[in-house]
């Protein structure tokens, strides 16, 4: 399953004699699949050449399931973005004054959200081994194992065969 990035660009909110055109920025999802869908919500606020989060937020919607969403949009310029896991998830969204009242250039329709190109993931080389670290303490000695069994009995010698062969003489005299 590949996911699915979305945006809504950078909106301006440049007050007007004082006031801001948007206050709160309502996003409406829905689910027209059939199956349980996520989506993730990212939002941002710009603030002259610095772009901070301040909405991470993460659904998940049962098939014909609708949500609303509303956060906060007092700011210069805001941004936010869309991870889905499915085309069949729809997004649009729009700005409120402080009286609730849709703000028209800052509604954003589901075909005006742009797509997020991902940039696949590279790697470099392997870098170089490094050195081998310093020998560990050695380790405790282990318990003595079991006895083996007794070996085979050996060849006797000569001097032994005479000393029994004497024995056997004084015994049978």
């Amino acid at each position: 399953m590949s996911s699915i990035n979305l945006t809504t660009g950078v909106i301006l909110n440049t007050p007007v004699s004082g006031v801001r055109p948007t206050t709160t920025f309502t996003v409406l999802i829905t689910n027209d699949g059939t199956t349980t869908e996520f989506v993730d919500i990212i939002g941002f606020y710009l603030n002259g050449t610095t772009k901070t989060k301040y909405v991470l937020e993460l659904l998940n919607l049962i098939a014909g399931a609708v949500t609303t969403k509303e956060y906060f949009a007092q700011f210069d310029a805001f941004e936010f973005q869309f991870i889905t896991s499915s085309e069949y998830v729809k997004i649009s969204a729009w700005g409120k004054n402080t009286v609730g009242k849709l703000t028209d250039a800052h509604r954003v329709l589901p075909a005006e959200l742009n797509p997020i190109d991902v940039l696949p993931l590279i790697q470099g080389p392997t870098g170089a081994t490094g050195p081998t670290g310093p020998t560990g303490p050695t380790g405790a000695t282990g318990a003595d194992g079991a006895t083996g069994p007794t070996g085979a009995t050996g060849r006797q010698d000569r001097q032994e065969q005479q000393g029994r062969q004497e024995l056997q003489e004084q015994t049978e005299s």
